[in-house]
């Protein structure tokens, strides 16, 4: 049985043999069409109980940040660390873990040939571990890290760790930074 879906494309419906196309994860290449599908497949176990719930279709994809509640990051610090943040601290760091994010998934991107970036989303998401994640936590957060040290026993670095922990906790993603995979582009 193969896998098929219904796309929309300038008002006419298509139907696509999702066999027959490259595919990496969730998505699949029509280079024939100029598209990428994001299709969301379930299945009983066996290849003939396959069939696919929902669909996106784009020409391209970017990169984005993840969104990150500020919320979850102050519960999780003051819970950690028994320190309270104000928004604008919470919100500094959820900007710095974005954007940190942002880097590493792109510079991830380079080792990886062609599409196969796509294979690595989960559900929209590409997460990966680094090799230093708190490298400049302390100078970006000096002031949040001098306060918890003086009232905690724990040292800057697992300090450094409660951060980005908390802004990874209040954030899609597996490992410790994350980033988007959004379809762009309306197909012709």
């Amino acid at each position: 049985m193969t896998l098929t879906t219904t796309i929309e494309t300038n008002g006419k419906a298509t139907q696509i043999d999702l066999d027959t196309l490259n595919r990496y994860g969730q998505y699949y290449i029509d280079e024939t069409r100029n598209l990428i599908i994001r299709a969301v497949v379930y299945t009983h176990g066996t290849k003939d109980s396959r069939w696919v719930g929902k669909t996106e279709v784009g020409t391209d994809y970017t990169i984005s940040r993840v969104p990150v509640d500020r919320d979850k990051i102050k519960q999780y610090i003051d819970e950690e660390l028994n320190l309270t943040l104000t928004d604008e601290e919470a919100e500094r760091i959820a900007t710095y873990y974005q954007g940190e994010g942002l880097k590493v998934i792109k510079h991830w991107m380079t080792d990886l040939p062609g599409d196969d970036i796509l294979g690595r989303a989960d559900k929209r998401i590409l997460s990966t571990d680094v090799q230093e994640p708190v490298i400049y936590w302390d100078s970006k957060f000096e002031d949040i890290v001098t306060r918890a040290t003086a009232t905690t026993e724990r040292s800057e670095h697992e300090i450094k760790f409660a951060l980005l922990n908390a802004a990874r906790s209040a954030s899609p993603g597996d490992y410790e930074y994350s980033a988007k995979v959004e379809l762009t582009g309306t197909p012709a």
